[in-house]
């Protein structure tokens, strides 16, 4: 399951959250664990993937 993190807009709070995709494209209002507002927005990160084949 997929890591997202966002930032409150209200209180500049940053945290990550757990999804799955179906979740995520839901689109669903995330609200911040230090305030409590939904004014919440997805902070553009770095992707990691991890695979079993050897490069």
């Amino acid at each position: 399951m997929p890591n997202y993190e966002f930032e409150c807009t209200q209180c500049g709070e940053k945290f990550v959250e757990k999804q799955t995709f179906e979740e995520h494209d839901r689109h669903k209002p995330i609200k911040c664990p230090k305030c409590g507002s939904k004014a919440t927005r997805q902070r553009i990160t770095a992707a990691f993937a991890k695979t079993t084949k050897k490069s």
